[in-house]
């Protein structure tokens, strides 16, 4: 269920990024931030877990979420499906409150890896320079990812029993 919310949530972020994807490239990818967002609700976690409540740390080492972007709507002909990924999730949940706090380096995300494009059941592969091109469109005109550098998850309402 956890990860059904995850993936409605990146899905709706993503989607309007990857709409206008497709330009050539614009300049080189942003750094990746070295500190967690300054609205990252770190505290609560820590109050709940001095409260003796379960509190879980997304491993990012062992995490991945994967967002597939496909093409509809009127002009569904001339888009291309995409697929983009996270390895590095970072946040905590919280199963007794239904909630979880994410967050995800947008300039970390990769566009269009082979075997994650496979697994989609894509059967074309993108060039690499149209990969980037995409990426870079995605994280400077669309998601602006050196003036907001994270894509801020917050899950509600989970219900951990099912």
């Amino acid at each position: 269920m956890r990860s059904r919310a995850l993936r409605a949530v990146l899905t709706a972020t993503l989607l309007s990024a990857l709409l206008g994807g497709c330009a050539p490239l614009l300049r080189g990818p942003a750094p990746a931030p070295a500190a967690p967002p300054a609205d990252f609700p770190e505290g609560y976690y820590r109050e709940a877990l001095a409260q003796g409540k379960p509190v879980f740390r997304v491993d990012p080492a062992e995490s991945l979420v994967v967002i597939e972007v496909r093409r509809s709507g009127s002009l569904a002909r001339l888009g291309h499906d995409h697929v983009v990924a996270s390895r590095e999730v970072v946040g905590y949940v919280a199963p007794d409150e239904g909630r979880a706090d994410l967050y995800v380096a947008l300039a970390r995300m990769q566009v269009d890896e082979a075997a994650l494009r496979a697994e989609a059941g894509f059967d074309t592969q993108p060039t690499e320079s149209d990969i980037e091109g995409t990426r870079a469109n995605m994280l400077a005109k669309v998601l602006e990812a050196d003036k907001f550098p994270f894509a801020l998850i917050s899950v509600a309402g989970a219900n951990a029993k099912e």
